[in-house]
């Protein structure tokens, strides 16, 4: 594959161009804009179409966060890295949809790791053929390779009702059988690619096609009822977006 190119986020300058630097002696990737506030790195991104940005989580004008889901929203959205002095905000990070989560001060090995994970879902995604960072016009593949020890079963998708972490374990619900999986959600996320698939939660995907009701539940938090009986949380991180995809 080509070099990476890479967006970043980061008000501090110092930071910035450490990051740059460390990133340079990769020659791996090319660092194609950086920003220091929300307003501009979210137009920036929308015309560079980056393959990744580096997001630090505080910024001149606001929160890292917001821009991830703005990012998330894109019909081509860049794979996000959390690159922050702050470990507390990781959870919320990879809620939405992060891949990597690194803190400052940058170490090169640990920049090298998250390159290399950016590169390995850039080509198992062109393998794949995600919807998620491909062009509209590209069909829509019909089956889900799962891998079950040595055999691979090939899953209907439309059949898949969610995917979700229980008990410390990925599990895909389908119509006709429940299976283990070993790939982490957010893989899952752009293995499936966007509607009917929705994430709910930090440890769910839900496919719309099977939601029945919506159950108010505590603290402005819903549960969606899925037609096989099954109950899956929407997390307040989720509620605007599947409002807008349920239209309720």
């Amino acid at each position: 594959m080509g070099m990476l190119r890479a967006y970043l986020i980061e008000d501090e300058p110092f930071a910035r161009d450490e990051l740059k630097y460390l990133l340079a002696r990769l020659r791996e990737v090319k660092v194609i804009g950086e920003s220091d506030t929300m307003e501009e790195a979210v137009s920036d991104i929308k015309q560079l179409e980056p393959d990744v940005i580096f997001l630090d989580i505080c910024l001149a004008d606001g929160s890292g966060l917001e821009v991830a889901k703005q990012i998330n929203r894109l019909k081509r959205p860049p794979w996000v890295v959390f690159a922050t002095a702050f470990h507390q905000h990781a959870l919320e990070a990879f809620e939405l949809n992060a891949i990597d989560y690194i803190t400052k001060p940058f170490m090169e090995d640990r920049i090298e790791q998250t390159i290399e994970k950016v590169k390995k879902l850039t080509e198992q995604q062109k393998a794949e053929g995600s919807l998620t960072h491909s062009k509209p016009s590209e069909k829509r593949k019909n089956k889900l390779a799962v891998s079950q020890g040595e055999r691979i079963i090939m899953v209907d998708m439309d059949k898949i009702v969610y995917i979700g972490t229980e008990d410390r374990q990925v599990v895909l619900k389908s119509v006709d059988a429940r299976f283990k999986i070993d790939a982490p959600l957010y893989e899952m996320t752009h293995k499936l690619g966007s509607f009917p698939f929705l994430r709910t939660h930090r440890g769910y995907i839900v496919n719309a096609d099977f939601v029945e009701e919506v159950e108010p539940w505590f603290n402005g938090t819903y549960n969606l009822l899925l037609s096989d009986g099954s109950k899956v949380p929407v997390s307040r991180s989720y509620i605007k977006e599947i409002r807008e995809y349920l239209d309720f």
